[in-house]
């Protein structure tokens, strides 16, 4: 994987105007187009100092990248401390801001695309962590996903268990979001069959197709204009991040 050195974020970063923001991390868009994420300073100096374990995870997880799996391509040093890396940026929307209105079978279109990558990168030992919302990007019907540093590599599982997993985050990501959107509007929906659902460690395609029919007659009687949608939006104003080089 290629490295770069810097000693100023403005030989990397376009506009100071973050494009993502999380508890370890900062995503700003870079001069060629490409993502960069820059971690936090307390999260740099707790968990990446002096952890060659880390930087060696990210070197692998670029290996194992494909066009679903959004791996790092360039680790970003300053005064020999990595600082965050240099990904591909996608065009599209985080889960979390996908319209309520779209039609849950819509969110399962590209289940076969995104199973078949789950099976590569299951079959190389590697288990996608952190798998939610925010880090998964829709766009054309087709998911990517992104900030794969908290992934790890596991030689103690089997590469079936592993898949597993990965299906099930995978999942879980997107009926949580739709159950959540329509949860909001309704008081105490609950429902034992989706929770029994939402639990399980193995999911097959004839098992999906069935808690889709489930769902939708569970939501048929909801009026979608009374969906509300959370937003965790970024002030659209520069920020001082001269911290995260110091």
């Amino acid at each position: 994987m290629n490295v770069v050195n810097v000693d100023s974020y403005k030989e990397l970063i376009k506009n100071p105007i973050p494009i993502g923001f999380g508890d370890t991390a900062i995503c700003f868009m870079g001069h060629d187009g490409n993502v960069i994420k820059l971690f936090h300073k307390e999260y740099r100096e707790n968990n990446i100092v002096g952890n060659y374990e880390f930087i060696h995870n990210l070197n692998e997880i670029s290996k194992i990248s494909n066009d679903v799996f959004i791996g790092p391509k360039t680790l970003i040093f300053c005064n020999n401390s990595l600082h965050g890396y240099i990904y591909e940026y996608i065009s599209g929307k985080d889960l979390n801001k996908v319209s309520p209105y779209i039609h849950i079978k819509d969110l399962f279109y590209d289940f076969d695309r995104v199973e078949n990558a789950i099976m590569e990168i299951s079959k190389k030992k590697f288990i996608a962590r952190d798998v939610h919302g925010g880090n998964i990007i829709y766009k054309d019907n087709k998911y990517y996903f992104i900030d794969l540093d908290k992934g790890e590599f596991c030689n103690r599982k089997s590469a079936d268990e592993i898949y597993n997993y990965n299906l099930c985050s995978y999942i879980n990501a997107i009926f949580n979001k739709v159950y959540a959107l329509k949860r909001w509007h309704v008081a105490e929906f609950s429902n034992e069959k989706i929770k029994e659902f939402l639990s399980r460690n193995s999911y097959n395609r004839q098992l999906i197709n069935e808690m889709l029919i489930h769902y939708e007659e569970l939501c048929d009687d909801l009026n979608p204009s009374l969906v509300k949608v959370r937003k965790k939006t970024l002030k659209d104003k520069s920020i001082d991040i001269s911290e995260l080089f110091s």
